[in-house]
């Protein structure tokens, strides 16, 4: 344990990366830039307020799951961060991720019943443990996989890809809705994009990690 300490120490502290010029010539740098943006253009969590509301639910019900959802928001960015100081990066995104996977699987079991809206308040749970890999989790990839010398450049393209997924999702998510006449189909999709970008990531990281340990 301590010794997993220490990796994760100097993974973040001494690894100064590599310049930027040659930086552009990883395929890991683009792989983790398309992962972050489709992890945003992908998010179900957009349609899931609607989602509620299609499949019975009151609205008195949907305000209580998003209160439930905002608060365990709030205490799971300082829990991820909590979990990548003891376990590491990959630790920390895989939870995410894998909170995330199981989330979009809970909505498939909501209804307007008491198992529905059981597994309504798990996936606000989930999803809002999924959701610090778009907030708390960038400069946390930024700096353990591209290192200090490409920190402010590498964390303003992660969060800029971020911001545009996130402003894309809406209009692709409905759109997919009016081809398709089903969300169903929008969190398969979401579900399955989920698990390849998580294998993604884990792949830049080690990538990084065994670059850094030749330099």
């Amino acid at each position: 344990d301590s010794n997993k300490k220490e990796d994760n120490k100097k993974l973040t502290e001494e690894w100064e990366g590599l310049d930027y010029k040659t930086l552009l010539k990883r395929p890991y740098f683009y792989l983790i830039i398309a992962a972050i943006l489709f992890g945003a253009l992908t998010s179900a969590g957009v349609i899931v307020t609607p989602y509620l509301s299609d499949v019975g639910l009151d609205s008195e019900f949907v305000a209580s799951t998003t209160s439930i959802m905002l608060i365990t928001l709030a205490l799971a960015k300082v829990a991820v961060g909590f979990i990548y100081d003891k376990f590491g990066v990959m630790t920390s995104v895989n939870l995410c991720y894998l909170a995330g996977i199981v989330s979009n699987i809970t909505l498939f079991f909501i209804n307007n019943t008491q198992t529905g809206k059981f597994f309504a308040i798990l996936q606000g749970v989930l999803s809002s443990i999924a959701t610090p890999i778009q907030t708390v989790m960038l400069p946390i990839l930024a700096l353990a996989i591209f290192g200090q010398n490409n920190y402010d450049r590498v964390l303003g393209l992660l969060v800029t890809v971020t911001a545009v997924g996130q402003a894309l999702c809406g209009p692709v998510v409905n759109l997919s809705f009016d081809l398709l006449g089903s969300y169903e189909i929008s969190f398969i999709l979401s579900t399955v994009a989920s698990v390849i970008i998580m294998i993604v990531i884990n792949y830049a990281v080690i990538a990084s990690k065994k670059e850094r340990e030749t330099c």
